[in-house]
């Protein structure tokens, strides 16, 4: 049968593998069987003789066999002989995963000799968000070369997602390493300290940052320090002393600066001393801190116009540029200012840096009048004392701008803004500029511009500055915030038809074809500043039809005003058709209260806050009709249908409030509400259900108890309350006809 004793003995451990393994999982069998015959069912359940066939096994069928057995045993059995702690095991776990990653990291580092693609690698590995394989793969470098940049990358991965002490960390642990530091490496870490606060202005760096940023400037100053400041390092201590608003540790470091050299301040070191100032005022609050903010504000716009004069100084001898950021930072800090020569100090600001002529004669002037101008009283302990001392840091505040105006060249510094020439030429200075480089306007210049018209009450001026920015001299094509600041000036001046416009035929001339909902608000806003005009409402109209253009959901907020300005008309039909030009916006935002809003992706919060704003202007146009009602603006025979129309809007209004509800009940379940979004909410409607919903209330007080009792016969007087029928089948009624006991046609009047 076999032809030498190896085939015997081959066959006989097959079979004696299959004995030993018989009734037990095999996954895998190493030899194979030598033939095809496949085991019965009583073989494959009957249990070995202990031993049996196991002595033929080779070496590597008993090591199989034995990982069988210990993989059949039950878990727990498993469990009892295991004596090992659980910390132990997670120890040489972690240390065993440790291992292979380091073995993983040197794998890779051997084809990253470049120190350009290590940090390509590392840069790659944060955008994976993988901070930990990045952070050993700085480690595991360095031991053979200088990979700076690569720990850069860790630093500013670090800082941007606001991890600030992580990046100090990163900091601190590659100088361990021998990593020095470069240039590149403070000013990602000056930036990070900043934190998010660049980009919310109204929070507040901590203190500890700006002392970290502090001593981190300082070491660098030091005469061992490997890095000297330059003057990026400078602007970023500064922007950081700016957020923190810690004035003394700025001027602390602007002091020091050389006025010449690399290290000299540019535009960006006097754009961030100005937006300080600013910060500073603007960091005190109104309310509290009245007559403390009007002080700082002049002594703020004092400290800016000395520092302005350094500017000009350093612009006319060609060592600096100014730019529009810098002329506007300046014109913002200005218009701080309660005082009515700070505000037309813009107008000579921008002619001084523009060369763009004044559209309005100077304050000085016999021809200006300022006596429309609104007065700012400062109070008595707020007026600091004058002082000799031109350098002093602060200047008095003027209790009067009229005092002010009768002798403006008391200061030398009043005359920061006057029109300047370039420096005569000089021979030894060749770099010296022969015409000085003007700015060009852009779109900042023209914001300015009109809020300083707006405060001066010059609306010829800033509709000359409009026209000529936007002419094809300086071609300039005003974006969203420019339209949002004159329509805040044709608020101001009650221009209603202009408002009108401008949003109807100008934003699209414009290219800006999808306005926000405060676009419109302004617009309203100066119509309902207009309302004696008797062509308001019409203009009104224009405004809406604007927005139903613009706009997928309607601006809630607008159209109550526009309801309110057609309710305070004396006229019947001019309320008549604003309601039914509010017919087709109404379909529109039932369908939002349906359905959802066009543009989707609202939270849950922000969605109920739409609602019981849609809720509540329908109620208003419920209140509206009832008005019409009750006042006699529309004819009784239009009654009916005027009750039709209430009814079906009334109806919707409860079904939605019963949605609006559970969602109100669900988010104050979660605690994703507060306790004032539920108040608002419930009184919204309790104050319907009384028919005193806050929207309804004004001259022309909705469904006041007054106002009934005066259409009410005596005898029906109170037959609410006695529990009476709502509907009634009077003499004379048709069946079809549905009534309703809150409107004056019930009473068959």
């Amino acid at each position: 049968m076999f032809e030498c004793n190896a085939c015997t003995l081959r066959a006989i451990r097959a079979i004696a593998g299959e004995v030993a393994v018989a009734g037990r999982p095999r996954p895998l069998i190493l030899t194979p069987h030598l033939t095809t015959r496949k085991a019965s069912t009583a073989t494959q359940s009957t249990i070995p003789s202990e031993g049996g066939g196991e002595a033929y096994l080779n070496a590597a069928q008993r090591r199989h066999l034995e990982r069988q057995e210990q993989s059949s045993q039950p878990k727990s059995i498993v469990r009892r002989f295991d004596t090992r702690n659980n910390d132990e095991e997670a120890a040489i776990a972690e240390k065993r995963i440790a291992v292979t990653s380091s073995r993983h990291i040197r794998k890779e580092l051997e084809w990253l000799k470049d120190p350009a693609k290590l940090a390509e690698h590392v840069h790659y590995t944060l955008r994976c968000n993988e901070p930990e394989k990045a952070m050993e793969l700085c480690r595991t470098a360095s031991k053979d070369m200088q990979c700076v940049v690569s720990w850069n990358h860790m630093v500013d991965w670090n800082m941007k997602q606001g991890r600030i002490q992580d990046g100090l960390k990163v900091y601190n642990e590659m100088k361990k390493r021998a990593q020095f530091p470069d240039g590149h490496t403070y000013t990602l870490l000056l930036r990070g300290l900043v934190g998010l606060q660049g980009k919310d202005k109204k929070e507040k760096v901590p203190e500890e940052h700006v002392s970290r940023a502090v001593s981190i400037y300082q070491s660098m100053s030091s005469p061992t320090s490997r890095v000297k400041p330059s003057i990026i390092h400078t602007n970023a201590v500064l922007k950081v002393c700016a957020f923190g608003r810690d004035m003394d540790a700025l001027w602390a470091i602007a002091s020091k600066l050389p006025e010449v050299g690399g290290g000299a301040a540019d535009h960006i070191t006097y754009s961030i001393i100005f937006n300080a100032l600013r910060y500073e005022v603007l960091s005190l609050k109104t309310e509290d801190r009245h007559a403390e903010r009007i002080a700082q504000a002049g002594s703020s716009v004092n400290a800016g116009r000395k520092v302005w004069m350094d500017v000009v100084q350093k612009w006319r001898s060609g060592q600096i540029k100014v730019d529009e950021e810098l002329v506007c930072a300046m014109a913002r800090l200005l218009l701080l200012s309660g005082r009515i020569n700070d505000h037309d100090d813009v107008l000579n600001l921008v002619q001084q840096t523009m060369e763009i002529e004044r559209q309005i004669d100077p304050i000085d002037s016999a021809e200006r009048h300022i006596g429309h101008v609104p007065q700012i009283e400062v109070p008595q302990d707020a007026v600091t004392a004058e002082t000799n001392d031109v350098d002093a840091p602060i200047v008095s505040v003027e209790s009067s701008t009229h005092e002010h105006a009768k002798d403006p060249t008391d200061r030398p510094d009043a005359k920061a803004y006057k029109t300047v020439k370039p420096l005569p030429k000089d021979p030894s200075k060749p770099k010296q500029p022969v015409l000085l480089p003007y700015t060009k306007p852009g779109n900042d210049t023209l914001s300015v511009l009109l809020d300083a018209c707006s405060q001066m009450r010059v609306p010829k001026a800033a509709s000359a500055y409009w026209k000529l920015l936007t002419s094809d001299i300086y071609g300039l094509q005003p974006d969203l915030h420019n339209f949002h600041a004159y329509l805040r000036f044709l608020m101001t001046n009650r221009s209603s038809g202009h408002a009108a416009e401008v949003v109807l035929h100008d934003l699209p001339k414009a290219g800006i074809s999808r306005p926000m909902n405060l676009t419109f608000r302004l617009a309203m806003d100066a119509c309902v500043r207009d309302s004696k005009n008797m062509h308001v409402l019409e203009n009104a109209t224009k405004i809406v039809d604007a927005m139903e253009k613009a706009l997928a959901d309607p601006d809630v907020v607008t159209l109550k005003k526009y309801l309110s300005l057609a309710l305070n008309s004396d006229s019947g039909p001019k309320v008549v058709a604003a309601i039914d030009r509010l017919d087709p916006l109404i379909h529109n935002l039932r369908s939002r209260l349906t359905y959802g809003p066009a543009s989707g992706g609202q939270s849950r919060e922000i969605d109920l806050k739409a609602k019981t704003e849609i809720l509540d202007f329908f109620r208003a146009v419920v209140g509206a009709v009832d008005t019409c009602m009750n006042r006699g603006l529309v004819p009784r025979e239009d009654y009916g249908h005027w009750h039709s129309r209430r009814s079906q809007l009334k109806n919707f209004i409860g079904g939605s409030t019963k949605s609006v509800e559970r969602s109100v009940i669900k988010l104050e379940r979660a605690g994703r509400l507060r306790e004032g979004q539920i108040k608002r909410f419930e009184n919204g409607r309790m104050q319907f259900r009384l028919g005193e919903g806050k929207e309804r209330t004004g001259p022309r007080r909705v469904r006041d108890e007054e106002d009934r009792a005066g259409y009410l016969p005596e005898a029906l007087k109170g037959f609410r309350n006695r529990g009476g029928p709502r509907n009634v089948m009077r003499k004379g009624e048709e069946p079809g006809r549905h009534t309703f006991a809150d409107s004056p046609a019930d009473f068959g009047m």
